[in-house]
């Protein structure tokens, strides 16, 4: 909403002083004006079209910094959800689990000696992304970091905080005992979860009925 400040509005002169501001300080070399514009439209307080001017005003001079690097995400997730992740012991044994059935499946079709280093190099290119990413498997982190990375309305390492936290909450209730929690195992029958989801993601109208049939249902399709 435009907000009247005399023969213009907040909006305009908050934009002229935000110009002359970092003119000013571009031109100092002593001085340094630190701003953070939202990720995503959906912060933006329904006004796309002011974060776009002020992504343009300021982008003129500025030296953008990324505060999450995406090699950061699985340790700030588990972190901010943990306080422990329980045996060390075990994280290992889980990783070298899965790193072994994926050496195990692929190698039945690795004809070559070149094949054969290639399985195994992806079987601990495995071992360590378990590791990493523990107790999710890293294909969920990929899904919610990468895939819904490019819609609109997510929010990246918040959003994936938000939906994580959820699942976690009502796997924990139901008794979850698998070794890690993977996409499979995200409870979409669950109304909080589900409500979750389509917070972050969108498209309630299209999908919703379709998680019914075919995922989530009572007598879901897919099962």
């Amino acid at each position: 909403m435009t907000v009247p400040a005399g023969d213009s509005t907040l909006s305009r002169q908050t934009l002229a002083f935000l110009q002359h501001l970092t003119e000013t300080v571009a031109g100092d070399p002593k001085a340094a004006f630190v701003y953070s514009l939202q990720a995503s439209v959906a912060e933006a307080v329904g006004d796309e079209g002011l974060l776009q001017m002020l992504d343009k005003l300021v982008g003129r001079v500025d030296a953008r910094r990324v505060p999450v690097q995406d090699n950061e995400v699985k340790e700030i997730i588990r972190r901010r959800l943990f306080k422990s992740l329980g045996d060390d012991a075990v994280r290992r044994e889980v990783a070298e689990g899965f790193a072994e059935e994926h050496r195990r499946y692929a190698s039945a079709s690795a004809d070559t000696k070149a094949d054969r280093a290639r399985v195994d190099e992806e079987a601990k290119q495995l071992r360590d992304e378990v590791l990493a990413a523990y107790p999710f498997h890293p294909a969920l982190i990929r899904l919610m970091y990468e895939r819904w990375g490019s819609l609109p309305s997510y929010q990246r390492t918040r959003s994936a905080l938000q939906f994580l936290g959820t699942v976690v909450h009502v796997l924990f209730k139901r008794g979850y005992a698998g070794a890690l929690i993977a996409p499979g195992d995200v409870p979409l029958d669950n109304p909080d979860v589900r409500g979750e989801f389509f917070r972050q993601v969108g498209e309630r109208e299209k999908w919703d009925s379709v998680l019914d049939a075919d995922i989530a249902g009572q007598h879901a399709r897919a099962k």
